[in-house]
């Protein structure tokens, strides 16, 4: 078999805390400037580092890394395997420039998303379903029953929501009804959802207003929607993508979280990821996505220690951000 050679390059952090330093673990390697290949190692990386001396980094002017002549059998580029490459190695091109392996391996590799979404979709339907969603089918499927179903939902957990919603719904299911409800007695039936007294009055004056404005109707009208208290992009997405069939992006911390960490996207903020998937996001999924990232990020790609070795998408997702995972 033809033999190659290539450089191995890493942080001086790296050098004692890299994790994947046994021998016949996966490493990149860079040949004439390129970073592409895959390689074995043959030895671990702390033993080939001892054996060779410092590499002063002139930019620096001190010195601070070392480059790793490997041998491998390897015959060429494997996409999957690039996932497996440890976050802490650097690539230093002979310009100068450092970038990351995340970087690397988010431009080399697009996020394959119609696949993803396809396992996502098997997934779930063995999960709990997002409260909203599971609302609706219940028949629950009105603008202002989602509405308030996703007023209810801030800031609490979907456990909640849901029989908190049902039971508030048994005395009241439209704005007339909810109008004639005396302000203390819905606070108690929105508890224990989060800040139910200041849910209680925002919805007050939401039917008020709707009463005055639009009829006791409320009209699946996005700049409305925006203007009512208590109502921010979620909850106006929601009601317009699952009652009024507009497609529309819903982003709350799991849809936030997870196309983060795949690299689709790269925001600080829902509303940062929001206005980012609209540009790039097929509209096709743009309802589905909420649907199925929720109970995705709840029970599989959680936000603390993610479950990520028994995870449908172990061989597409580059895992940004991760420290620790189960």
């Amino acid at each position: 078999m033809a033999r190659w050679h290539g450089e191995l390059c890493t942080h001086t952090p790296a050098r004692t805390g890299i994790k994947y330093s046994r021998v016949g673990s996966l490493v990149a390697l860079r040949q004439q400037e390129a970073w592409h290949h895959c390689a074995v190692l043959t030895c671990s990386v702390n033993q080939l580092m001892r054996s060779l001396p410092w590499r002063k980094d002139e930019a620096a002017g001190k010195k601070r890394s070392r480059v790793v002549r490997v041998e491998t059998g390897a015959k060429g580029p494997k996409p999957t395997l690039l996932t497996k490459l440890h976050r802490c190695a650097v690539v230093r091109y002979g310009n100068g420039a450092h970038r990351t392996m995340s970087e690397v391996r988010r431009d080399t590799h697009a996020f394959a998303l119609q696949d993803a979404l396809d396992r996502v979709r098997s997934v779930v339907q063995a999960l709990p379903p997002a409260a909203l969603f599971q609302l609706a089918e219940e028949g629950y499927r009105s603008p202002f029953e989602l509405l308030v179903a996703c007023m209810i939902s801030v800031r609490t957990r979907d456990e909640v929501t849901v029989p908190t919603a049902r039971r508030l719904f048994a005395h009241a299911r439209t704005p007339q009804e909810f109008a004639a409800l005396d302000p203390n007695e819905l606070a108690r039936l929105l508890r224990p959802a989060t800040f139910a007294e200041v849910k209680a009055q925002n919805l007050k004056v939401i039917t008020r207003r709707l009463l005055v404005e639009q009829n006791g109707t409320l009209l699946c009208n996005e700049e409305f929607l925006r203007s009512l208290p208590g109502v921010g992009p979620k909850c106006t997405n929601l009601v317009l993508g699952i009652a009024c069939g507009i497609p529309r992006v819903a982003v709350d911390v799991h849809v936030h979280r997870i196309v983060n960490r795949w690299g689709y996207v790269r925001t600080r903020t829902p509303e940062q990821t929001m206005l980012a998937l609209e540009q790039k996001l097929p509209q096709q999924y743009w309802v589905e996505l909420n649907r199925l990232l929720v109970p995705f990020g709840k029970h599989v790609c959680t936000g603390i220690a993610p479950r990520c070795s028994t995870c449908v998408l172990a061989d597409l997702c580059p895992r940004l951000g991760v420290t620790h995972h189960r």
